[in-house]
């Protein structure tokens, strides 16, 4: 109240910034207690003496506060309401460019909560109105939600092509090294769905660098993913090497141990003490969308390796024993033992009235009927040649 009494007494040339930096510092309070409602408050009762300040000033306290709102666990639908009501009055005075960044914000909001469809509308509303206005920027922010939308519902393609565009648009500005490191994360990201891990561990380590040097959270997600392609391209004994020294220390805690417990069962070959990490640490794994894909795949591949290890020894077993021996639920095992004859891993069949599973000998194909009639045709290709000499000859 204090700051807002003293920004409609005085229009002196320091009483904007005092009533700027003091709006801040109130908002940061505000944010240490956890209260967002008071943040969203103490912005609405700064719309009166908005008029007394310079639009940059204005606009500078109106994100700010939006953006320290976000310091506060789980405050997101909040923040979308902030931003919906802002973006309301943005219209009503005439801030085009403030409405188009709020909607941004608004927009990478809704990426979090995995509100899809209204995102898909605001980005496409915003690729139009911005690419009128030749703003590079801004365009890369966009085109890289879009990429991020993209690869949230799975379609690697359409996430591909706007983070192109998104490298093209930054090749025409100066990027600040905080975007050109979101930029590498997210072809991080893509190329990693396409199980192109060698490649993505490189951008990784370059998006790592640059947040570790501007000293961001987000340095720390890099380096899960650095560990997570290690263990992706079957070197988990190289996680252990990356974890020493500085990185170590400054970067301890349960997503690090999460990555090197996985690497250690993966290095055993351990299907029990995988899912055991798994079930030990469910935030850090599970809840990761791209950690789960890849270690869902990790799982599948120890699966089926620990199967067949079990079933090799016989021509014909109980799927009662084989569950027994793996110690997991006979459904699971039945499932699973059913997708990797359909896929040909398993040459077998489960024999449903005995409840066993018929293993036979992989059949080797004979191959001499092909190489003999590629021979032949080799021959007939000679002969045809020398014929065609000795015609010359003639």
């Amino acid at each position: 109240e204090v700051i807002l009494r003293s920004a409609t007494m005085s229009a002196s040339p320091t009483q904007p910034e005092l009533t700027e930096s003091g709006a801040i510092e109130q908002a940061k309070q505000f944010v240490k207690e956890g209260r967002a409602d008071k943040v969203a408050e103490l912005l609405r009762h700064s719309r009166t003496f908005f008029a007394n300040l310079p639009r940059s000033k204005s606009a500078n306290i109106i994100r700010t506060l939006i953006e320290l709102t976000g310091q506060i666990p789980n405050t997101e639908r909040a923040r979308i309401d902030m931003c919906k009501e802002w973006i309301g009055w943005t219209v009503s005075e005439e801030r085009t460019f403030l409405r188009l960044r709020i909607e941004v914000t608004l927009a990478s909001l809704y990426l979090e909560v995995k509100d899809y469809v209204p995102m898909r509308e605001l980005i496409e509303k915003l690729l139009k109105e911005v690419k009128r206005m030749e703003d590079h920027r801004l365009l890369v922010e966009i085109h890289l939600l879009e990429s991020q939308l993209m690869l949230a519902l799975h379609d690697v393609p359409k996430s591909r092509a706007a983070l192109t565009q998104a490298k093209t648009e930054a090749n025409a500005v100066y990027m600040p090294p905080v975007m050109q490191a979101k930029l590498d994360l997210q072809s991080g990201l893509l190329h990693a769905a396409e199980r192109d891990h060698k490649t993505a561990y490189s951008y990784f380590y370059e998006a790592f660098e640059n947040f570790d040097n501007l000293k961001l959270a987000e340095a720390a997600l890099c380096l899960k993913y650095l560990l997570l392609g290690k263990i992706m391209m079957n070197k988990p004994e190289e996680v252990s090497a990356l974890l020493t020294g500085r990185i170590a220390l400054k970067y301890a805690g349960r997503d690090v141990d999460a990555m090197k417990q996985i690497a250690s069962a993966q290095e055993k070959r351990s299907l029990h003490e995988f899912q055991k990490v798994l079930k030990a640490f469910p935030a850090e794994l599970t809840e990761d969308e791209h950690v789960n894909v890849h270690l869902q795949s990790l799982h599948d591949t120890l699966f089926e390796s620990h199967l067949k290890r079990i079933i090799e020894p016989f021509s014909c077993v109980e799927i009662d024993h084989v569950a027994h021996l793996i110690g997991l639920p006979v459904d699971e095992v039945e499932t699973k033992l059913s997708e990797m004859i359909l896929d040909k891993k398993l040459t077998a069949i489960l024999d449903q009235e005995t409840r066993c599973l018929n293993v036979f000998a992989e059949v080797t194909e004979d191959k001499t009927y092909q190489h003999s009639i590629a021979t032949l045709d080799s021959l007939n290709k000679v002969l045809d040649a020398l014929s065609q000499k000795a015609t010359l000859i003639k």
